[in-house]
């Protein structure tokens, strides 16, 4: 297991997330803003929509470095997934398709 800024990673993810282009910055935000949903019996995937995106943006709430962050990255934030399981990050992926 590796930890990856406080945050417990599988070796598999590890290894997805540098394939798959996932900074660790992008993850913590996840973690951090994204939604849950429950996949499988114990693990969770998070994620976070466009609309979820705009909606921080037009947020008075949302400070200045986390919306400059958004507009860098909004469409690749919105395509990206990350399934934890017992507290640890299991794998990354991105999101294919319609958003």
């Amino acid at each position: 297991m590796h930890i990856y800024n406080n945050l417990h990673l599988s070796i598999h993810a590890l290894e997805r997330a540098q394939e798959r282009g996932f900074k660790k910055e992008v993850v913590e935000f996840l973690i951090f803003f994204g939604e849950f949903v429950l996949c499988g019996s114990d693990c969770i995937e998070v994620f976070i929509t466009k609309k979820s995106l705009r909606s921080l943006l037009n947020s008075k709430r949302t400070s200045q470095k986390i919306k400059s962050f958004i507009k860098k990255n909004f469409d690749k934030l919105s395509r990206k997934r990350v399934v934890v399981g017992e507290g640890v990050i299991v794998t990354c992926f991105n999101k294919r398709g319609k958003q």
